[in-house]
């Protein structure tokens, strides 16, 4: 658990002073954290109450938010740290899976975020179709697929239809068909 004491640590010094760091300095924040979740295989169960409630930070709106606004200002390139951050958290550590979703999906506008950023490295473009389907493109709709559904679960039908919150029905539409397009070209080529 080496690895998760010193995740502790950063999370606790950085969510204090992460609202003044520059969005690159962000970047490298988020980076560390992913890099040490990745050595983390899962959470055991008999943690210290420092150590879980360093955890709880994940979930902190501060974090939250600063991750949104990486992907909000960052070049798109540079997002890839946060998305893979977000499933990280999201795939890892299954103990803390469903909360860690609630703050991302309902404390954030990750959903929105991740939707802007598809759209403007083109995958929902007609010339799309048959191109190559990049590592950062497959993470990004599979975190946006992972955290829609888990919107869906609490969404009802007036949120859905008539409000269209986060994404209108023809945003999801257009996830709809990009995700067609993949499951055609992994069925037929492989």
């Amino acid at each position: 658990p080496r690895a998760l004491c010193i995740l502790g640590n950063v999370l606790e010094l950085g969510v204090r002073e992460i609202s003044n760091a520059s969005l690159e300095e962000k970047a490298v924040y988020f980076a560390a954290i992913e890099a040490l979740v990745r050595r983390i295989e899962e959470i055991p169960g008999d943690l210290s109450p420092q150590l879980k409630s360093q955890l709880q930070l994940l979930q902190d709106k501060l974090f939250l938010n600063a991750m949104t606004a990486c992907v909000r200002g960052l070049e798109p390139r540079k997002h890839r740290v946060v998305f893979r951050l977000c499933g990280s958290l999201a795939f890892k550590f299954r103990s803390i899976r469903t909360s860690m979703l609630n703050a991302m999906v309902f404390s954030s506008s990750i959903i929105s975020e991740l939707y802007s950023s598809m759209a403007k490295a083109g995958i929902f473009s007609k010339s799309a179709a048959h191109g190559e389907w990049g590592d950062d493109l497959r993470e990004r709709l599979t975190l946006f697929c992972i955290c829609y559904n888990h919107l869906l679960l609490i969404q009802d039908d007036a949120e859905f239809f008539d409000e269209q919150k986060p994404c209108s029905l023809k945003q999801i539409t257009e996830v709809v068909r990009v995700l067609k397009r993949l499951l055609q070209q992994l069925y037929w080529e492989g």
